[in-house]
Formats: structure tokens, sequence, C-alpha cells
């Protein structure tokens, strides 16, 4: 079972430019003032789910036909999306 570590960025709730969304933690995200970053968890990848570096060299996700996801939030919840579906993750087991 594969994990990944990602952060919930609260945006403001007032703001229409901005939504909620997940970044993986370690990443390059560049925190605004705007914006509150709460602590990393630890989330279960799909069977086939990998996690690797892009072209340009930014961590990334990859479903399993190798395709890039997009991480973003469906609520509360991390969801990934590529050409392939989209899929809600769940928070590991301690």
């Amino acid at each position: 079972m594969k994990t990944i570590k990602l952060q919930f960025v609260e945006t403001q709730k007032n703001d229409r430019m901005t939504k909620d969304t997940y970044v993986i933690a370690d990443s390059d995200y560049s925190v605004t003032e705007f914006s509150f970053v709460h602590d990393a968890v630890e989330y279960v990848l799909p069977e086939g789910y990998s996690v690797g570096e892009t072209v340009t060299g930014e961590i990334a996700i990859f479903d399993h036909k190798n395709e890039h996801c997009e991480l973003d939030a469906y609520g509360v919840t991390p969801r990934l999306s590529s050409i392939t579906g989209q899929v809600l993750l769940s928070k590991a087991s301690k």
C-alpha cells in the first residue's frame, strides 16, 4: 500500500477567485497571506497509482496508466482527476 502526505490549503471563504485545495507535502507550494495550510496528513494511493516527477521536475501523482493527476479538494476530501477518471483518497490508518 503506497501512501502520500498531503496538506489541506484553506482559503478565504468570501473570495470567489480562490478555492480550498490540497497540495503534496514538501512541494514548492507558496503560501499567501490569504490562505492557511494545515499540517500534513497521510493518505492511501489507489492500486497502481504512484508519485514521481513531471518533465518539469515537479512532484506529482500519476494514475495506473501513468497519466498525470490533478489534485484538488472535493469538500474536505482530496480528489485525484486524470483522463482516466476521478478518485477520492482515504486517510491512512495509523
